[in-house]
């Protein structure tokens, strides 16, 4: 399997299991394909730089607002009843270092295997979203998608 077939099953892993594991959410992949310029977001997004021994590739996480929040409360429930915006960028951020840290561990020993950096997040507009790969979740906190650039370079597009 080639280094982004091996990050795409890995997230694909990583992204239920991390999201059970904080906030009690089931997720499942609806779908995994090669990104397109139309897969633009506008969601909040998590940005993480992963760095193997061939390369710097991106994680993004993308959430729709309603997916956020409602996840950044699954997460929260002990803490408060009401969450700020503050909060919720807050939470996309380490449920994103925590996706990239399980796809980590589920790496360790290959050449896939990365370090990662302190995720950015933001509330993104359109931008170009080709190449690399998206994997589409169903959950019960809603939708959302992964999108994947790998750090190979015959297997990024041209949008990294």
């Amino acid at each position: 399997m080639d280094t982004a077939g091996e990050l795409v099953e890995a997230f694909s892993s990583a992204v239920p299991f991390a999201l059970r594991e904080m906030a009690g959410v089931e997720a499942v992949v609806r779908d995994a394909r090669p990104a397109t310029r139309t897969d633009s977001s506008d969601e909040l997004s998590a940005v993480i730089r992963l760095t193997t021994a061939t390369g710097v590739g991106w994680l993004t996480l993308n959430l729709p607002e309603p997916t956020a929040k409602e996840l950044a409360r699954r997460v929260l429930k002990e803490t408060t009843d009401q969450v700020s915006a503050e909060m919720i960028r807050d939470c996309v951020g380490e449920v994103a270092n925590v996706v990239a840290g399980q796809a980590k561990a589920l790496l360790v020993g290959r050449p896939e295997h990365f370090t990662l950096s302190t995720p950015t997040v933001w509330a993104s507009g359109p931008t170009d979203a080709s190449g690399g790969w998206l994997i589409r979740f169903d959950s019960d906190a809603g939708p959302f998608a992964v999108h994947l650039f790998s750090p190979s370079r015959e297997d990024r597009g041209t949008g990294s």
